[in-house]
């Protein structure tokens, strides 16, 4: 018994094979596998042209988003208050300690602080932790903690 699969899809005989080769001129075929190549190569580098702007506009969001705000010695600036961040509770605990003067620049986006005294901090603050300072600022820094 055949099945019916079987019967739709008769197996390929040379005789049929050799009838097709001799139907289709090889110039045909060629010309028609240069044409997909042409096709083929000119899909690519809409692709990769594609591809190109997409990162350049990436890059740019990045950048306008990630630009870190650099600070000049003397400026005035608050600090993060990450005791929030690590402690349960404090919810209403104020965000940013300050303001500080900064004292040196250390490069790399990293920063010495003094306070109002005069004392220079001992440890290093990124610039992530920073942000300047203006007077009339909503929030209300809590007093400076001593160095």
């Amino acid at each position: 018994p055949r099945l019916p699969v079987e019967l739709e899809i008769e197996p390929a005989s040379e005789h049929r094979e050799e009838k097709w080769r001799a139907e289709v001129p090889e110039e045909e075929v060629e010309a028609r596998l240069k044409d997909c190549d042409d096709v083929i190569r000119d899909v690519r580098q809409t692709g990769l042209e594609i591809l190109k702007k997409a990162q350049e506009r990436q890059k740019t969001q990045y950048d306008l988003k990630h630009a870190g705000s650099f600070f000049r010695v003397g400026e005035q600036v608050l600090r993060k208050n990450m005791r929030r961040e690590t402690r349960k509770g404090d919810k209403l605990a104020a965000r940013w300690d300050g303001p500080f003067d900064v004292a040196e620049v250390l490069g790399k986006g990293s920063y010495k602080l003094c306070n109002s005294k005069g004392v220079v901090l001992k440890q290093r603050i990124a610039t992530t932790r920073l942000k300047r300072f203006h007077a009339g600022d909503d929030d209300d820094p809590d007093p400076e903690p001593d160095a």
